[in-house]
């Protein structure tokens, strides 16, 4: 198999149109790069992006003002083969299911993975919220419009900890917090 992954290139859009009718909103080819595949959904906000690679596996990542913001979630693949068959290498040993063939292990631990989050998750998201702790950015999907912030409590502890070594705090909090709240839907949405 080339460096660029063909086969696998081919066998996601191939499935990714055999099976386009199965999604909640439907997914369509943005731009293919030498080494991805970008995808977005009809009726979903384009900062939700999907990006497909042939050596790794499936990242929905939300991408906004001009930046990498966060990653929903992964469906990676860690792609090995044993005589029992191909499996994926980043699941613990007791959860190991091992494929006849790489397209099996592709279709079944990533593929159908990303479909089920999408008819399970996403279909049931309203809206995007967004934070920014001092440049330590995270995004949430919701069902109902968030009201306040406080579930971030967790990531503004961590944004402390990752001050570097050797710079003192100022005894004067200067930080810089914000949240935004996106409406997850829009225009072409089939959904009001």
């Amino acid at each position: 198999m080339s460096r660029r992954c063909p086969k696998k290139r081919h066998l996601f859009l191939n499935w990714l149109s055999e099976n386009r009718h199965r999604f909640p909103f439907c997914p369509r080819v943005v731009k293919q790069r030498k080494h991805s595949i970008e995808l977005d959904f009809i009726g979903i906000t384009g900062v939700i992006r999907v990006l497909f690679y042939p050596k790794s596996g499936i990242d929905i990542a939300v991408w906004w003002q001009g930046k990498g913001w966060d990653s929903l979630i992964d469906f990676d693949v860690d792609e090995r083969r044993s005589d029992a068959g191909y499996y994926c290498d980043l699941c613990k040993p007791e959860f190991k299911v091992y494929y006849p063939t790489r397209e099996e292990l592709w279709i079944t631990h990533g593929f159908e993975l990303f479909l089920e989050w999408c008819n399970t998750e996403l279909v049931n998201a309203n809206w995007l919220e967004l934070f920014d702790g001092d440049g330590v950015t995270s995004a949430m999907l919701h069902a109902e419009k968030p009201e306040n912030d406080q579930h971030w409590e967790p990531l503004i502890e961590l944004a402390d900890k990752l001050i570097p070594v050797g710079i003192t705090k100022s005894k004067k909090k200067t930080r810089k917090i914000r949240q935004f709240i996106l409406p997850l839907h829009n225009k072409q949405s089939e959904r009001k």
